[in-house]
């Protein structure tokens, strides 16, 4: 079934691409534990909307995390709560299993969402279960504004892969360092 692999678009040219590659400016990104404010800021500095944060963190449907980066929701997450009381309690005593509070797995985790190698809206169906695994993804509820989207996405994967598309693209045009349009995106000039 092609539609798994999700949608497809024109990919806009001129964009100018950085001629080495930094792990450094990869902690640019937004960490799993955000608040809905401090994701609003992390976008809106690159030129992103509250409607972009939603669309875009629902790139969520692909991939896997480690237990560190979702630890904080089931092991001390407060001081009168062990497990974040908004995960469901069932996910929460699976992803318990999985990493457990002295976990000396190194590579263990979850992937992010049941159909891990469909780009799809489970992601935004899990989350309104109270299945998700970030902090991050939990505070997309936190608004009514971001709440609405998640619902209207989880509903409609047609809304979501139109939605998609257009984030991507904003996302794709944002100019960072970048020293030349390359002809040849595997050859620097």
């Amino acid at each position: 079934n092609p539609d798994r692999y999700g949608p497809t678009w024109e990919v806009p040219k001129g964009r100018k691409d950085g001629r080495i590659s930094k792990a450094i400016e990869t902690r640019q990104l937004p960490a799993p534990t955000f608040n809905i404010s401090q994701l609003q800021q992390s976008f809106g500095q690159r030129g992103l909307s509250m409607h972009d944060l939603v669309v875009l963190s629902g790139g969520h449907t692909l991939g896997f995390a480690h237990c560190s980066s979702f630890q904080n929701r089931i092991h001390n997450f407060n001081l009168q709560k062990q497990v974040d009381p908004t995960l469901n309690p069932s996910f929460a005593a699976s992803l318990n299993v999985i990493c457990p509070a002295h976990n000396k797995v190194k590579n263990a985790g979850a992937t992010m969402d049941a159909t891990t190698t469909y780009f799809d809206n489970v992601y935004y169906k899990m989350l309104m279960q109270g299945q998700s695994l970030f902090s991050f993804d939990q505070a997309l509820l936190t608004t009514p504004s971001s709440k609405k989207l998640v619902a209207k996405y989880a509903s409609s994967m047609e809304e979501y892969e139109r939605a998609f598309v257009k984030s991507i693209i904003k996302m794709s045009s944002i100019s960072g360092n970048g020293k030349e349009v390359r002809h040849n995106c595997r050859r620097v000039r």
